[in-house]
């Protein structure tokens, strides 16, 4: 494909990416949720941290009669990277 035909083929991709960037962008600026997040979040120690145990804990809770072990290891790497900063949460969800 020539340099022109890859042009109209990234145009599309990239719009999608900057319109969803732009309408999430918002988001950024709010902090943790009264829904759930203090549940999944602020009261939880269970995830904050790679050590066997919170490992054990995140590939076998059941909370709130969820299961959802990818969840708890994306919340994981989350703490890792920001700590309790919800911006960061915000950002990778």
């Amino acid at each position: 494909m020539s340099r022109a035909g890859r042009l109209p083929a990234l145009f599309f991709p990239l719009l999608v990416c900057a319109a969803t960037l732009a309408a999430f962008w918002p988001a950024l600026s709010h902090g943790f949720l009264r829904w759930d997040d203090a549940v999944y979040l602020l009261r939880n120690p269970g995830f904050r941290g790679f050590d066997a145990a919170r490992l054990r804990w995140m590939l076998t809770a059941n909370t709130m009669g969820l299961y959802h072990p990818l969840t708890w290891l994306s919340f994981a790497v989350d703490h890792a990277l920001w700590g309790m900063d919800p911006r960061g949460y915000h950002l990778t969800n």
